[in-house]
């Protein structure tokens, strides 16, 4: 039992290096007082039309969060500059929580990324499932429940030129990027729908991060390590 508890207090030494590790591109909260309620638009480098607002009323964390009512094309855009020339190896981690609400008919971007070839890939709700959408195609299948924040990841290897996506920390699928990309420019949250369909999503906690490699390495070895004293236990 010992040996476990060791192990595992590796393990959770790991994670907490991993985390300081991490070079971090872009994170908000929305909260204040980088942002204020109202209008996405113009707070903290973010383009949004009108329907994309600052709210308090659903909040995964902190008072503020982001709404967008699904009514027309809505895509608040903000800057995301990376370029993997200088470390090629890098898998760039691009991770934010959505809530749905309404009849879920319309498409919804949870997040669309866009690099120096244009468009790469989206991990979306697509009616009522979350799919990997790729250039033509879409891979996964994993339900969306009304009116409870999920948690959404979009891994992106500029080796493989592939994407992987994660939906509460549940595989969703991977595919290749929808254009040969070397750095990413900008992302976008948002959707589009129909009037009258009541359709809203929410968003909290957007981060973007480049973990370091060697970081990588040591979790992986942590936990294949907790796995091992496990197996001998038993």
């Amino acid at each position: 039992m010992r040996n476990i508890h060791l192990a595992a207090a590796a393990v959770l030494i790991t994670l907490g290096s991993l985390s300081a590790h991490a070079d971090v591109l872009y994170q908000t909260g929305f909260e204040p007082p980088v942002y204020s309620v109202g209008p996405l638009n113009g707070q903290d480098g973010w383009s949004s039309p009108s329907l994309g607002q600052v709210e308090t009323t659903t909040v995964l964390s902190g008072s503020q969060a982001v709404s967008v009512t699904l009514s027309a094309l809505v895509f608040p855009a903000h800057v995301l500059a990376y370029d993997s020339s200088s470390n090629p190896g890098a898998i760039v981690q691009i991770r934010d929580d959505i809530l749905l609400t309404g009849s879920l008919s319309a498409q919804v971007e949870g997040i669309a990324l866009f690099g120096n070839a244009g468009f790469i890939g989206q991990l979306v709700a697509q009616g009522s499932s979350f799919q990997l959408a790729l250039a033509s195609t879409a891979v996964g299948s994993i339900a969306v429940t009304p009116d409870v924040w999920h948690a959404l990841e979009l891994d992106i290897n500029f080796v493989t030129q592939t994407q992987t996506a994660y939906v509460d920390g549940v595989f969703l699928g991977q595919g290749p990027l929808a254009h040969p990309t070397t750095s990413l420019t900008s992302v976008d949250l948002g959707g589009y729908g129909s009037a009258g369909l009541n359709e809203t999503a929410f968003f909290d906690d957007f981060n973007a991060t480049v973990p370091e490699p060697a970081s990588m390495a040591l979790l992986g070895a942590g936990l294949a390590g907790l796995g091992l004293v496990r197996r001998k236990r038993a």
